[in-house]
């Protein structure tokens, strides 16, 4: 357990937890029927190169397999991974970087007119063969084309975008670099927060009207979170106010590595045409900070009244933590009541942040809080009686113990879904070449890999599927111990990768099953006889982006 969580919560019986009352209660009571599992199933898509008939098809097909042996299986929703060519018109093509005998419209006016739909809410990351022109345009730029019936009403302020990003119905642009969490209801439907984020951030040092207005509305912006729900799978019931969720974090780099310009900033988009279109592609230094560095450290304050006392101290405590949970639940918690009420699962995503913990770890922390809070006669669920518990015991701390625990909370902490468009490096043994002279994977998605840890991530852009596992063996991390470190145990990370061939291909789709119990994801029916590279692999794409 954290050195920064008291040793009385991180206990290896639940039976422990209970008090001598609820004991007794328990014995007399009869034994409670199994409840039933609950599961979401989620879909991850190849490169599809504007062919989103196909796509959806392939979704689709998957679905009415699955309902033969279970009627009431439904995608929740769906992960893209690059070189999605979501072109409206000539214009939007122009700004792709690809050479002529590969720019073609697709069918996305098709998405967009409603002749073919998506059957879940898709989320994408870019490629190297994406529209950045209007996918990395300012919301409020001049000549945005607006979508009709966007459920994404609020309008960023000059120079920021609000992402995730709407381009047609049910499919959204995660953006650049950076989280989304996803809010899963037991029937189906779906709620996440957007959020601005700066498109181009002053340089530090720069002390320029034009850089001080931009910080000034960076404070301003920093704060602007909106709610979005998304209707349910047809016939599913709609996602009630007090519905159990399943939360699960996705975090998302968009691009290609390009090694000569990944410390430099990427010019605006204002800029396409007096520039390479391959100045688009690449990510860089910041995108990749942006998912590192975090939430927390970057974007919320951790103000002095975090250890200081009396009622103004109380109010800065709750908002800071406010701030943190917010993202990391994937909610807003100031609204509609004063003191909202968290979900079971809600309370297990906190105490896994805070414990490092895996999810039994994380429940029987959560189990002893609310005994506790039970036995006080708070209401353990309400959002003042969980903050109340952790001001009592950081009240002690000095500040910068204060702001360590608090980036526990940070989204980078617990990632459960990664998506990079190129593969990471180490897959494959070196001489295995499957695209003519392209890189096989790059060292920074493997490095961002190995430090956000997620269970899962998916990958495109080679056009081959393939299915690998990345060990990470490193001192278990005390979010916001010094040193990261906790008792010198080791943590063997075991992380799935799944590389995805491009839709039109075989297994240009995969399927998997989250279990809200166990917070594993497993992939279903997952392909056999995959090619073993002992030669170059087929492919009729040289990949050559010129």
């Amino acid at each position: 357990c954290s050195s920064f969580v008291p040793r009385s919560l991180c206990i290896s019986s639940r039976s422990a937890e209970m008090d001598g009352v609820q004991a007794a209660q328990a014995a007399q009571a009869p034994p409670a029927a199994a409840a039933p599992a609950r599961k979401t199933y989620f879909a991850a898509i190849g490169d599809v190169h504007g062919q989103f008939r196909h796509a959806a098809r392939l979704l689709r097909n998957w679905e009415a397999s699955r309902r033969e042996a279970d009627p009431d299986c439904r995608l929740a929703f769906a992960l893209q991974v690059g070189d999605l060519e979501c072109h409206r018109d000539e214009a939007d093509m122009s700004t792709m970087v690809a050479p002529a005998r590969k720019r073609h419209m697709g069918d996305f006016p098709d998405l967009v007119a409603g002749t073919v739909t998506l059957p879940c809410p898709t989320f994408f990351i870019g490629g190297n063969h994406e529209c950045y022109g209007w996918l990395d345009e300012d919301e409020c730029s001049d000549g945005v084309r607006e979508l009709p019936a966007a459920p994404l009403a609020a309008v960023a302020p000059t120079g920021w975008q609000r992402r995730p990003k709407q381009v047609a119905q049910n499919l959204f642009y995660i953006g650049r670099a950076g989280f989304l969490t996803l809010r899963i209801g037991s029937s189906g439907g779906l709620r996440f927060l957007t959020e601005d984020t700066y498109a181009s951030r002053p340089l530090p040092g720069d002390q320029s009207p034009t850089a001080s207005a931009a910080a000034a509305a960076a404070a301003a912006a920093a704060q602007t979170l909106q709610e979005v729900r998304l209707a349910p799978p047809l016939g599913s019931v709609g996602l009630g106010v007090n519905e159990e969720e399943a939360v699960l974090n996705i975090a998302g780099l968009s691009g290609i590595l390009q090694e000569g310009a990944f410390y430099e900033r990427r010019p605006p988009t204002s800029a396409f045409g007096l520039a390479s279109n391959k100045s688009w592609i690449g990510f860089n230094c910041y995108d990749v900070c942006r998912l590192l560095d975090g939430d927390v450290s970057g974007d919320v304050e951790v103000a002095p009244s975090c250890v200081a006392s009396g009622p103004a101290s109380d109010a800065g405590f709750r908002r800071t933590f406010e701030r943190a949970w917010e993202r990391c639940l994937g909610r807003s918690l100031s609204a509609p009541t004063a003191d909202p009420e968290l979900s079971e699962q809600d309370l297990v995503r906190i105490f896994r942040h805070a414990t490092s913990g895996d999810v039994e770890t994380a429940k029987s922390a959560s189990d002893k809080y609310q005994a506790r809070a039970f036995a006080a006669g708070a209401k353990a669920r309400r959002l003042s009686s969980l903050i109340g518990f952790f001001q009592e015991r950081t009240a002690s701390w000095s500040e910068e113990k204060c702001a360590l625990f608090l980036q526990s909370f940070d989204r980078s902490r617990l990632v459960d879904v990664f998506m990079t468009h190129d593969w990471p490096a180490g897959l494959l043994p070196e001489g295995i070449q499957l695209r003519g002279s392209r890189p096989m994977g790059n060292a920074t998605a493997r490095h961002v890999t190995e430090a956000l840890r997620p269970q899962l991530h998916l990958c495109g852009h080679m056009h081959t599927p393939l299915r690998k596992e990345i060990m990470v063996d490193r001192a278990a991390k005390s979010r916001g111990g010094a040193g990261g470190v906790s008792g010198g145990a080791v943590a063997t990370v075991r992380v799935k990768v799944c590389c995805l061939s491009k839709v039109g291909y075989m297994h240009a789709a995969a399927f998997f099953e989250y279990d809200w119990d166990t917070g594993l994801i497993t992939e279903l029916d997952p392909p056999t006889g995959l090619p073993d590279f002992a030669g170059p692999g087929d492919d009729v794409d040289s990949g050559s982006d010129e």
